[in-house]
């Protein structure tokens, strides 16, 4: 027995379709599916995660953490007037 790896895409209805090389013969085989692990995240924590990883005062010109945190703050209370 031996081993071939092929890429392929699990589609809506959870089937994966496979063409194989020519060179490997009718008949019986095991197929092994490994499927990545997928993190799910919600946009609010997928922002939270990006601003943790942002610098505490940038080396440019650019805004700190704590004055974009603020600006975001700010435009968040400005949507329930």
């Amino acid at each position: 027995m031996h081993t071939i790896e092929l890429p392929a895409e699990i589609d809506q209805n959870h089937q994966i379709h496979l063409q194989l090389p020519e060179t490997i013969k009718a008949g019986k085989a095991k197929v092994i599916v490994m499927v990545e692990d997928i993190v799910q995240t919600s946009k609010q924590s997928a922002l939270a995660d990006f601003l943790n990883k942002l610098p505490v005062k940038p080396e440019n010109q650019g805004l700190s953490r704590d004055e974009i945190q603020q600006h975001i703050q700010h435009e968040r209370q400005s949507w329930n007037k």
